[in-house]
């Protein structure tokens, strides 16, 4: 079998707790640590700082002083440069922050699961609770990872016969009289034939 571990935990069966991301304060001059739902951390930076910890202070360069730089990104003025430079918040890229990064094209969900979009983030959708589209995997978990098992899950899903799971599904095993996707259905009778003996009278014949 293999183990795969939600966000945080580790080893052969996701048995070894890696601790909280922030426990370390990576976070510098005041800013708060914020644990994300992969198990890494996000600083969020008090005014006038940015950075990945906020440890970069923010120009006062009149360039800066217009707020070029969208998504709460910091603009700063690199020494001997000409032109502001936005450092940008987790999620977005571009000259002014101005994309969303699509965490989804990086093929964030396994087994078919739908993924959903956000900022600095995603939600794997596994069995259509999130997204309009309907989408039944047959596995569940952040990312569509662990296999359910349908079987326990609704006793007496296969009526009359036993149920096997399998990985993203079940199958049923119909007992003799029925058959069906779920062994439903009561299987019909062969039609059967009546022999009638009758007597034959047979002439003599002459050569």
């Amino acid at each position: 079998y293999e183990c795969h571990c939600t966000a945080r935990y580790t080893g052969n069966n996701c048995e070894v707790d890696a601790g909280d991301p922030c426990a370390s304060q990576p976070c510098q001059n005041d800013a708060r640590c914020v644990e994300d739902s992969r198990g890494d951390y996000t600083c969020i930076c008090p005014l006038h700082y940015h950075g990945t910890y906020c440890e970069l202070e923010e120009s006062l360069d009149p360039q800066c002083v217009a707020q070029p730089c969208r998504n709460n990104g910091s603009c700063s003025v690199p020494l001997g440069a000409d032109e502001y430079v936005c450092d940008c918040p987790p999620g977005y890229a571009g000259r002014n922050c101005e994309t969303d990064l699509d965490e989804c094209e990086s093929g964030a969900c396994l087994n078919g699961g739908r993924c959903v979009d956000a900022v600095n983030n995603f939600t794997c959708d596994c069995d259509g609770t999130v997204s309009s589209d309907p989408v039944r995997t047959g596995y569940t978990g952040a990312r569509c990872e662990t296999n359910v098992d349908e079987c326990e899950e609704e006793r007496g899903i296969c009526g009359h016969g036993a149920c096997y799971d399998t990985y993203g599904g079940f199958v049923c095993a119909c007992l003799p009289g029925y058959t069906g996707e779920r062994c439903h259905k009561v299987t019909p009778r062969a039609p059967t034939c009546e022999l009638t003996r009758t007597r034959q009278k047979f002439l003599p014949y002459e050569v």
